[in-house]
């Protein structure tokens, strides 16, 4: 019998694919807001004019999280006149207490780029922070995408050794375990082969063997892992 080969259901059935996948994504959403807010903040470390504005809008946005908690953020839109004695408008996110003082009609200071107005902020160097903030976000979810990458690498790598090089057993199921939430349709299959147990990563209900059937293993010869055939 031929040994088995690494599928998809493979990568994506492992939690550390999922891991990389999410930080990616967050790195690739951060990267391009940085990319922006660097500019800006070199635009408004260039040529940047203070300048006294008119409050005319304050208004809250909620965001509802998954555990049902709920956050707010707070905007001020402040009315200004540039260099050229047009008229511009400024939104940006303020602190809880600085929304609370704010009133609509009353004075506020910011700061514009004399070359794009519609580039300003209301605290010198809030925009440089946020740059800077956002870049560190990105580069730590790119660090730990890297990190998730490489475990998943050397797990994937083990499996394959195990069945082009290990040693092929037949162990006993001893027990299934259901991955997290009661409701969820996926478990651990937990195994013994001699003197050598094992767990399998989490499988649909509908792949899985019963208590006390006798399943093939294949042992990495590396490190000793053991892979259920059914994670191939």
């Amino acid at each position: 019998m031929p040994p088995p080969s690494l599928t998809w259901r493979a990568w994506t059935s492992r939690a550390s694919f999922g891991f990389v996948l999410m930080f990616l994504l967050l790195a690739a959403i951060m990267v391009p807001f940085a990319v922006f807010q660097i500019r800006d903040a070199a635009l408004l470390a260039r040529d940047g004019v203070d300048a006294r504005g008119v409050i005319v809008d304050r208004d809250i946005t909620t965001h509802r999280r998954n555990t049902g908690a709920t956050t707010h953020s707070y905007y001020l839109t402040v009315r200004f006149s540039d260099g050229q004695n047009q008229t511009r408008t400024a939104r940006h996110s303020v602190s809880h207490s600085t929304y609370d003082r704010a009133r609509i009609g009353a004075a506020m200071s910011l700061r514009y780029s004399a070359s794009d107005p519609t580039v300003s902020e209301f605290g010198q160097g809030d925009t440089r922070w946020h740059s800077q903030l956002i870049a560190g976000v990105g580069a730590v979810s790119a660090t730990v995408s890297a990190v998730f990458a490489w475990v998943l690498a050397g797990s994937l790598r083990s499996q394959r050794r195990a069945a082009r090089f290990g040693e092929r057993r037949m162990a006993r199921v001893t027990e299934l375990v259901r991955n997290g939430k009661k409701r969820s349709k996926y478990y651990f299959v937990h195994w013994q082969a001699g003197d050598l147990s094992g767990r399998s990563m989490a499988q649909h209900l509908t792949r899985l063997p019963a208590l006390g059937d006798e399943i093939p293993v294949y042992i990495d010869p590396r490190n000793g892992r053991g892979w259920w055939e059914g994670e191939y």
